[in-house]
Formats: C-alpha cells, structure tokens, sequence
C-alpha cells in the first residue's frame, strides 16, 4: 500500500499539464501556399515525417514524467512491505529493516505480578523479555524507542535513540507485585506518538492478560499499528489466598481470637490436602489442610490466643503452584499496651459497679488506666488525653464540656452515656439524645418500688462485636436481666440498636459520630433499677463495651493494596525521636511527619512490596508507632486466555492495524509485513536525472526533414 507523508504537495501534480500546454500553443500555424503541381512534395519523405512526430511525443511525455516525479519525490511516497513486488518484497520479509522508513516504536511490557507463572521455558516475564530484546534488536539508527512497565508507567518518559540502554532496562527488570494498569499506560503511548513525526508509528504489548483502555488508542492523530504478543496460558494451576478476615471480633488479651481466610482455586480439577499454615510473629503457629473443588472458594479458619500487648502480625500461607506471588495473605492488628479510661458520675457510687466490673483486682487488667472524677471535675478534663469515657448518671452537663465532648467524639474518641435516678430527662432529650445518638428519648417508665414488675433484655445484635461472642449461644441460654425502671425511646436512621428491652425499646444504642463512636445505655446501673450489676452479664458486657469503644476495629481488617499510598495518623508521637518507615524487606529510611492540628500523619509512599510496613520511633525496633499491611490484588490471579474478540471489538480504530502475534510466531517476519516499507523519494529522483539526461540529448538532436529541397 502507498502512503505519502507530504500529501498536500500532491497538489502539484496539475503542474503535469504544463508541458503539454507549451506543446499545444507552440505548434507551428500551416501556411496556405497555391500551386499547379506535386513534384515539390515528392521530396519529403514519409519515414522522416514520422521520426519528427516521435521525437516530439518523447519529449512532451519525458518533460511531463520529469515534473510529475519531482511532485512525487516531494510528496514522500513510502511503500508498505506486504504489498510490494519483486526484489522490494524479498529484502523487505527477509529482515532487511534499514531499508525501512523510520520508525516511532512504544514498547509496553507487562511486568505485574501475573507474569510471574512459571513455565518449564521459564517464567512468563523471562518469555516477555525475550521478546522485548527482539523488538529492540530490529530497531535501526533512524527509529526511536520507548519503553513502558506495564504496572507502573511514568509520566515523564519520553523517546530515546540509545536502545542498548533500553535493552539494558529490560534485562535488569524484574516482575513486580503491582497489576497492570493499561488505562495510564495506553494514555502514555498516546501522547508520545501524536508527539513524533516518524512515518512509522508501532505500540508493541508483550502481556498475558486481555488488555482493557484500547479506545484510549483512537486519539493516535495518524496510521499506527498495534501488536498484541500473546502470552497467555489459561492451563496454569494457580490457588491463591483471597483474602483474611477478623471479622466484628475483639481481640483481647490472654481470649482466643479467631483468623478466617478465603482460598480458591482457580484450576480446572479438584486440589486435595493442601497445605494451609497460619504464621504469627513470625512463627507458624497452625497449619491444616484442606480439599477444594475446581473454580470454588473454601474458607479456612484458625485460633489462636496472645499473650502480651502491641502490634502483632503475620499471614495465612499456601503451598506452593505455578504462582507464588499470591499464596500468601499478611494481616497487622495492636493489642493496646494501655487503655486510658475516664469514669465520671454525679457521685462515687454511679462508678462504684464500672470501675468494680473492669478492675475487680489490682493484678487483673492491668492494660487498663482509670481515673475516676464526679461531675465537678468534668470541666477540668482534657478528654483528648483518654480512649474512653464514660458519663454515668450524671444530671447534665455545661455548654463547655458539652462542647468538649462533641469535639472529642469528633475525632475518634469513645462515649459512653448511662441514664440513671440523677439525669435530667428533659435536658438529656434536647442536648445529648438526640445530638450524639439521633435518638428520640421519650420518658421514664416503671416502677424502682414494684418488684414484681420488670421489663428484661428480649434480643442482641449478634454481629455486633460487642455481642458476637454470644453468636453460637442458644436464645434460651441468654441471661434473663430483669430492669424495674427504663427510658422509653425511639431510634433514628443513624442510630443502631444493639439490644431492645422485653416492650421492644431501644436498652443499648450506638451511633458513628464523626471519627469516634458514642453509646447510650437506657437503664440505672444502681441495683434499686434492677440486677444487671449483680448479674454474670454485667462483668464481660462492660469489659467488651470498653474494649469496642477504645479500640479503632477498622483498623484491624485494615488491608493496604500494594502500590497504595496512605497516610497513617500517629496517636503518639515522641518528642525529639527519629521517625523511620521500616519495609517489609528490612531496608528502613527516615520519614517527616505532617501536622494538621494536634495530629501527626506519617505517608507511606513507596508501597511496592507486599507485607507489614512499620513506623518506629529512635534507634529501637521495639519502639512501634504504627503497622501497615499490604497485599497485592488478587484480581489478575486467575489464568485465562486472551479474549481476542473482546481485543478486536476494544481496538475499532480506523486509522490503526491490529496484529495478534503467538509466543511462538517468528516476531521479526511478523513486523516485516505489517511495516510501512522504505521510502521512495531518493529512487524517484535518480529516475528524474535520468530522464533530464535523455531529455537534453533529445532536445539537441533534431531530424532533418528539410535536407532536400
């Protein structure tokens, strides 16, 4: 097929016409001569006559090719490979590239996590570097590369003539634990090639996976091919660890907790006895085995109990298959050293029960700190300085600790409301109910005096983490806690009710209040309101209301994607200390923390590792100021085949060719024939030098048709 780069210029071409325009109004006009006789006419002959009319029509035609060839020659005419003749055709599909026109290749390889499935010729990227190496060895001193990591393209790259460093890059390269990102990648390609003037522009993808973003490929300003190499192998046997769960669960010192990761298996036949091994601190601590049915997900529990506080981590381990990248999931979770709680009430005797129930012998407990205040002392508190605090039967409160209140709640502290004998009802409905709770608190109901009357806990929420460990219990084995006396009230849309009373009133309400969580207990805890106090209900029921409300539990099914960047908020942050970011594999480097406010907020940018990112404070590992744990995604773990039709339909551009090229397929003479062939201006001129030459000897050898007169 013939292209020209210049077509505009093919304009010229009407300047063909020219010569044949001299020709016409230069012809010599007859003159009309009377006579009597032939004879003077006997002297011209025929043969001469026709020598005369020949030389003219070679000139005109040499004269009109010489002005058309030059047109041409301008124009940039090019030729491409496969539909070329003869000798042009052989050197051409025989390898001969320097005869090409030049070329503007992009160079995308595939270097994400997928690529990682082994082979018995190596891996999947050792195959795609191969190929890389090959594309790059056909490039000439007139062509331009550049070259894209398919996972993580940079913004900044440009074209460069120095291909050995490019090939270089390749060798060193190595897959990484991203997913391929083809949208960025694409869009990257687009702007370097509507920036170059080569005829030739070429988009080569070395990659396993259906590529999604071709569209991206339409706003190519001008003719471009796309090269699709085919790596994909939909036979591989892969597992993978989906994902790890701790689910609504409180992870309590010296309690089991328990660990749930999803496996599946993405073969095509059923996999038993695999190996499942949970690790913690380093250490595997369980391991079971299990069978799985092909294309199915199985879910694979373990428990287990920790004994001292901090951060802990680990992962969930399968064995090994055709990819190792995601046989492992990582989890981080923190058992606080110290839980800092305010108990506050009218008076001592509205604690009394809490601070008995949470601290029952000076041994127990001991990651608990208590203060305990009367109403008084409130305004005097910085409440920032606690996890939790809980307000229990205290009348009301000033616009100063009403507001200080808010502000802690605000930024993720923990709020604890219980009503009582001493409450302002009236006060606790307009200022607290329904600003913390968006709750409807009615009246008072029953009766402290009549002990025959009684209202008792009728239902939990069992998936809240509060009452979850009672999920496996039977309904009839719930404690019966009888209340003589409650706060009737009705729940809003932004409250949740964790347990209703017997009349189907709300007796324990949460509600999520800006970063922090607030809840409200509808009963006294003084025995005259009922026995919950004196009930084996009332011990865990406080412990694990503190535990839920001092702890953050998003952050323990927190899961950072590899190649994430996060902030992370420091809760405490020692003065004068160096802070580091320690990576999953040992190497450490010094971080500056960012301050808004009173908080500190370290960024963790560099995620390109799977695993536990720390951030410690001075010279110590054991100074942990936060953990971080990063997986990769296990979107791209399924091995399948390039859906080629999909390609086809996503691509749809007019001006691009679409080449689907086998791992097996000879590259070079693939790329032979889809290439623009070699420029023809320089042969065209040759031509045209040629035909001035013949057109000059002509011009001055004319025949003699008047030698006899």
């Amino acid at each position: 097929m013939l292209n020209f780069l210049n077509s505009i210029i093919l304009v010229g071409l009407i300047a063909g016409l020219i010569p044949l325009l001299i020709h016409l109004f230069t012809r010599r006009k007859l003159k009309k001569i009377e006579f009597s006789s032939l004879w003077f006419l006997k002297v011209l002959e025929k043969t001469k006559l026709k020598q005369v009319k020949l030389h003219n029509l070679l000139l005109l035609i040499i004269r009109t090719l010489i002005i058309l060839l030059v047109v041409l020659a301008f124009a940039r005419p090019a030729i491409k490979g496969t539909l070329s003749q003869g000798k042009l055709s052989a050197r051409i599909l025989g390898g001969d590239f320097s005869s090409a026109g030049s070329s503007s290749v992009v160079l995308i390889l595939d270097d994400s996590y997928a690529m990682g499935f082994e082979t018995k010729a190596g891996s999947l990227f050792e195959q795609a570097k191969k190929k890389a190496r090959e594309i790059l060895n056909f490039l000439t001193e007139k062509d331009e590369a550049a070259l894209i990591f398919l996972s993580s393209p940079s913004e900044t790259l440009n074209f460069t003539l120095d291909f050995k460093e490019l090939s270089e890059r390749v060798e060193k390269a190595r897959v990484s634990y991203l997913k391929s990102n083809f949208f960025s990648s694409f869009n990257l390609a687009v702007r370097l090639l509507n920036n170059s003037k080569n005829l030739n522009k070429e988009v080569y993808l070395i990659s396993n996976k259906t590529p999604v973003g071709l569209d991206k490929l339409k706003q190519i300003n001008s003719r471009f091919s796309f090269y699709l190499i085919d790596l994909s192998n939909p036979n591989f046997q892969n597992l993978a660890v989906d994902s790890i769960s701790f689910a609504n669960q409180l992870i309590e010192l010296n309690k089991p907790f328990e660990v749930e990761a999803e496996i599946v298996n993405y073969t095509k036949k059923q996999v038993e006895n695999l190996l499942v091994g949970f690790y913690l601190d380093g250490k595997k601590v369980a391991q079971t085995d299990i069978n799985i049915k092909a294309g199915e997900k199985q879910k694979v529990k373990f428990t287990y109990t920790v004994q001292k506080t901090g951060f802990h981590s680990g992962y969930v381990e399968i064995a090994e298959d055709d990819l190792l990248a995601d046989n492992f999931r990582h989890f981080s979770f923190k058992i606080p050293e110290q839980i800092k709680i305010l108990l506050a009430g009218q008076k001592p005797e509205d604690y009394f029960f809490l601070n008995l129930a949470l601290k029952p012998q000076e041994n127990l407990n001991q990651n608990l700190k208590i203060k305990t205040i009367t109403k008084g002392l409130l305004q005097q508190e910085d409440f920032s300085a606690y996890d939790l605090v809980v307000l229990a039967n205290v009348e009301n409160f000033s616009d100063i600790v009403l507001t200080n209140l808010q502000r802690y709640l605000e930024t993720g502290g923990g709020l604890w409301f219980i009503l009582g004998e001493n409450c302002d009802l009236n006060y606790y409905r307009e200022k607290v109910a329904k600003r913390f709770l968006d709750l409807n608190l009615k009246t008072r109901i029953g009766d402290i005096r009549n002990k025959k009357s009684f209202f008792a806990l009728k239902s939990f929420d069992l998936t809240h983490p509060i009452f979850a460990v009672y999920r496996q219990a039977e309904k009839e084995k719930f404690p019966e806690i009888k209340f003589y006396s409650i706060f009737d009230s009705q729940a809003g849309s932004d409250s949740r009710i964790l347990a209703h009373f017997s009349n189907n009133s709300p007796a324990l309400v949460e509600r999520k209040y800006g970063a922090g969580k607030a809840l409200l207990f509808l009963s006294g805890l003084d025995p005259d309101f009922g026995d919950l106090v004196t009930h084996s209900f009332f011990v865990p029921l406080v412990n694990r209301s503190v535990q839920y409300l001092a702890l953050d539990l998003a952050k323990q099914n927190e899961f950072f994607t590899v190649g994430e960047e996060i902030s992370r908020d420091l809760a405490e942050l020692p003065s004068g200390s160096l802070i580091k970011l320690r990576y999953p594999n040992e190497a450490e480097e010094g971080v500056k923390p960012i301050f808004a406010g009173t908080k500190a907020f370290v960024k963790i940018k560099n995620s390109k590792l799977p695993g536990i990112y720390r951030i410690t404070a001075g010279e110590s590992a054991s100074g942990g100021l936060d953990e971080a744990a990063f997986n990769i995604d296990p979107a791209e773990s399924k091995p399948e085949k390039i859906d080629i039709d999909m390609v086809q339909r996503g691509f749809a551009s007019e001006k691009g060719n679409l080449v689907v090229v086998s791992v097996d397929e000879d590259l070079r003479q693939v790329i032979s024939r889809m290439r623009y062939g070699r420029e023809l201006w320089k042969e065209i001129l040759y031509v045209v030098l040629v035909l001035l030459a013949v057109e000059m000897i002509l011009g001055r050898t004319r025949p003699a048709v008047e030698s006899n007169k």
